[in-house]
């Protein structure tokens, strides 16, 4: 039936289980039912390793904003220490030729 055991419940040719008692029906009803509870953990699995790898992609981008952001900062104080002397010395340059 697809999980490597062979099927012993009887079936008629188009594959159906026209001709099995009800106990066949039943234990054939379960073995899917165990076949497709894999799945679901084997898929539940899958979604959370994609979840936690998100996350760990997203702190990451986070991380990186947040240094460049606090370079970004430094320098734009940096420049702005430039032109304040820059100025400071352009008003004083300006009082002693004025």
């Amino acid at each position: 039936m697809g999980d490597g055991e062979p099927s012993d419940t009887p079936k008629s040719a188009d594959g159906s289980l026209e001709n099995a008692t009800p106990q066949e029906i039943q234990k054939a009803l379960l073995r899917k039912v165990a076949q497709l509870t894999k799945v679901v953990v084997h898929l539940t699995s899958r979604n959370d390793e994609s979840e936690l790898q998100y996350l760990r992609l997203s702190e990451a981008a986070e991380h990186d904003m947040q240094q460049l952001l606090e370079k970004a900062e430094k320098e734009m104080q940096s420049e702005f220490a430039k032109l304040e002397e820059s100025l400071h010395r352009t008003v004083l340059q300006a009082r002693m030729t004025g």
